[in-house]
């Protein structure tokens, strides 16, 4: 059942196995490829790091934000952590493909296969590893992966977390500031889902897991090291991360984020890459994919 090329075999734990190309075009073919790719990547960049510059100098100044004690403490929050996170994955992400065409690409290995010729042979979303496409999977196209897969979940976490168990209507404006930083950030990540080519696998859900296990564990060191949230109370999410008063809690809390939460979100973005890669196979044949 969890052979070689299956979704739960532990192969598939890793960012190799697939050619590198897959990861520097869209996902349908467009015209003037790479330079209309290069440039959706270099302004989407653009656009998450303006704003997170924005958000960053706004935050803990009125009349969009409270008043805090130190600007540092921005870098407490999960909603934070991962839109700088995402802010990481654009830029990266650019980079990544500029280097990529720079270094002329798939020319690094003469034995590779056209990723399209490579696709329709194996059939389309199969999740076989490619040994060979390994050999042109650079570093930093594997990194790109790692950030796209952990920063996608992460956006979408907190969004939902905020709005559901943060956000109060009678005391909380809603600002450009926070409504990038939890709405138009899942917005983003829609829109880059769709146009994207890379692929999704399943056993990826641990990477998300991890970051998530990784905030909680600071969350602890930061209290436990006397750490107090921006306005001096010893709890970030009241009611929700308090370990000073609600200690039973926030470990309930955050072992449901790592176990179910994250695992669940990796699941629904792999199950959208599934849906994806199936309607474009069957309205434009698995020529149009990279």
């Amino acid at each position: 059942m969890c052979g070689p090329g299956t979704e739960c075999h532990f192969t598939q734990l890793g960012f190799g196995g697939e050619s590198a190309r897959r990861f520097t075009i869209p996902s349908l073919n467009w015209k003037w490829q790479p330079t209309s790719y290069l440039l959706y990547r270099y302004l989407i960049a653009i656009y998450q790091t303006v704003w997170c510059v924005l958000v960053i100098v706004e935050w803990g100044t009125e009349p969009h934000y409270s008043l805090v004690d130190t600007k540092w403490k921005w870098l407490i929050y999960i909603s934070n952590w991962s839109y700088l996170l995402l802010t990481v994955h654009f830029i990266f992400a650019a980079v990544a493909v500029t280097v990529y065409y720079t270094c002329g690409g798939c020319n690094d290995d003469p034995h590779s296969k056209d990723p399209t010729i490579e696709m329709s042979e194996r059939g389309e979303g199969s999740s076989h590893v490619n040994t060979q496409g390994d050999a042109t999977m650079p570093w930093y196209l594997k990194m790109m992966w790692f950030l796209q897969v952990t920063s996608y979940s992460a956006a979408v976490a907190v969004t939902i977390l905020y709005w559901i168990l943060e956000y109060e209507p009678d005391t909380d404006s809603i600002h450009a500031y926070g409504v990038h930083v939890h709405g138009i950030n899942v917005l983003l990540v829609v829109i880059d889902s769709l146009i994207v080519a890379n692929p999704y696998r399943l056993l990826h859900m641990i990477y998300p897991a991890l970051y998530a296990l990784v905030y909680f564990i600071f969350t602890a060191i930061y209290w436990a090291a006397g750490g107090l949230n921006p306005v001096g109370n010893p709890w970030i999410y009241k009611g929700s991360l308090d370990w000073e008063n609600e200690p039973g809690l926030s470990a309930v809390i955050a072992a449901l984020t790592v176990v179910v939460g994250a695992p669940v979100l990796h699941f629904l973005f792999w199950l959208l890459f599934k849906i994806r890669e199936a309607v474009l196979s069957r309205c434009c044949g698995s020529s149009q994919f990279v």
